[in-house]
């Protein structure tokens, strides 16, 4: 095995393994969750919640075959298809993990919204890494108008970071299983550019 993989599939045994060390981190968690909930304004609150939006599975599967059509028309379908996987291997897997943890989510008084699967790992963080970062960080470069490009680098990063953090201040996840859901995300995203250098 090549070290250069040693590090991302320590970091997903890590992930997978949270049973062994979610206990640990349970009253910080709880703490980090109650802050972001004492900051709640009716502003915050319809932010958010529309926000949040942006993981559900319509939203998802639009952008997705949007985004890919538009970088395959640019002559970019290596990337298309990079995007394509790891947004399938990031879910796939996620919804694995969730049922292999089985961690239940915050207490239904907290949350703003409804939600009924399992917690850990969080779906929308992982949606936001491997669609709305990746996605948009490969068009941004493709754009020739220099505001709307700096448009959706801003984009690439501010979507992802408010989707993800809108799950905690909504009180339907735990900051930890953002935190996995990203680097899920993450780590879906590099073992498809690996696999893809090779064909």
């Amino acid at each position: 095995m090549k070290k250069k993989l040693y590090f991302p599939i320590i970091l997903l045994v890590l992930i997978v393994a949270a049973p062994l060390w979610l206990p640990y981190l349970g009253v910080y968690d709880q703490i980090l969750l109650e802050k972001a909930i004492s900051i709640r304004t009716p502003f915050l609150n319809s932010f958010f919640k529309t926000i949040t939006h942006l993981g559900d599975t319509s939203i998802v599967l639009a952008l997705l075959f949007v985004g890919t059509l538009f970088l395959y028309k640019k002559g970019k379908l290596r990337d298309a298809k990079m995007i394509a996987a790891s947004s399938i291997l990031g879910i796939g897997s996620n919804f694995l993990i969730k049922d292999f943890v089985g961690r239940t989510r915050p207490y239904s008084g907290f949350s703003l919204v409804s939600e009924s699967s399992y917690s850990y790992p969080s779906a929308h963080a992982t949606i936001a890494i491997t669609l709305y970062f990746f996605l948009l960080s490969c068009i941004a470069p493709l754009i020739q108008n220099k505001m709307l490009r700096g448009i959706f680098w801003t984009a690439s990063l501010f979507l992802p970071l408010s989707l993800a953090l809108s799950r905690v201040y909504l009180g339907v996840h735990f900051p930890t299983d953002i935190v996995a859901g990203a680097l899920l995300g993450l780590l879906s995203i590099y073992f498809c550019k690996s696999s893809f250098r090779k064909i």
